[in-house]
């Protein structure tokens, strides 16, 4: 890197009136945030979603247990085989195919 590149990226850091690392922080903290009442409904439904996500992939998981619900279009190692066959124990399976517990 030039010199000249140099001094002027550290001119732009640490100049004391304007420099990027002299900037005084934000004035927003997690305080003001969490007694939002529009902030606290959006952490609400954020949450509800996560738990029905939740049950809705542990039912799946549970319905098919064993089973092998897709197969990836694409060629994977086999590396990949126990991420995506997880419940599966056979040694011959492609590794494309998807069980329902990795799903």
């Amino acid at each position: 890197m030039p010199e000249n590149a140099v001094k002027t990226r550290k001119a732009f850091y640490v100049n004391p009136k304007d420099g990027y690392l002299n900037r005084e922080p934000g004035t927003a903290n997690q305080a003001n945030l969490i007694t939002n009442p529009d902030m606290m409904n959006t952490m609400l439904k954020q949450n509800m979603q996560g738990i029905a996500h939740m049950l809705m992939f542990s039912a799946i998981g549970s319905l098919f247990q064993g089973f092998i619900l897709a197969q990836v279009p694409f060629p994977l190692g086999v590396k990949f085989k126990g991420m995506l066959q997880q419940g599966i124990y056979v040694h011959a399976l492609d590794p494309t195919y998807v069980s329902s517990m990795s799903w």
